[in-house]
Formats: structure tokens, sequence, C-alpha cells
């Protein structure tokens, strides 16, 4: 019995807000999260032209970082062995119609 106890105290438990899909960055906490650190008129930027997912309240935006995380993913580069397997993909199936 103790030592069930011991282990379910013991166990890093993340209860940070920051750790949530739902915390909300303002601007200065997405330009630290971000990985180039942007100036902040590069990401009104990205606003301007809806380049990235956010929300405004009254005049303040709000970044909510699942979101970002996906965003960030989502502009993954294929590698040079994807590329090649999905263009021989796409001539093998122009050959067959």
């Amino acid at each position: 019995m103790e030592a069930l106890l011991e282990k379910q105290f013991s166990a890093p438990a993340s209860t940070k807000a920051e750790d949530s899909p739902n915390y909300r960055f303002c601007m200065k906490e997405l330009q630290d999260y971000l990985p180039d650190h942007p100036a902040a008129p590069t990401v009104y930027g990205w606003v301007r032209n809806n380049l990235i997912p956010y929300y405004k309240v009254g005049k303040k935006l709000f970044f909510k970082k699942g979101e970002i995380d996906a965003w960030l993913d989502a502009g993954r580069n294929k590698t040079d062995e994807e590329l090649a397997s999905e263009a021989i993909d796409y001539i093998n199936g122009r050959r067959t119609r």
C-alpha cells in the first residue's frame, strides 16, 4: 500500500497551464515560443494574411498552443525520398488510365 502511494505521489504530474493545448499565448509569449522568435510586425503580417491561427478579443490577439503546434507541424517540408516516391506514384497512376 505504501509503495503504491509513493509511486502515485512521486510521479511527475504536469500541472502547468502552459502544457495544455488550450493554453492561450499573448503576442510576446508566442514570439518566445516560436523557434525563430519572429518580430511582432512579422506576426501581425501573418495575422493580416490569415497565415496563422489566431483569436481576437477587442484589440488583443490570442493564439492557442495546440493550434500553433499544428500550424508548425503543417509547414514541414518533405524529404527528397518522399517527393520522389510521390512523383513515381503520380506517374504510375497516370499510365494506368
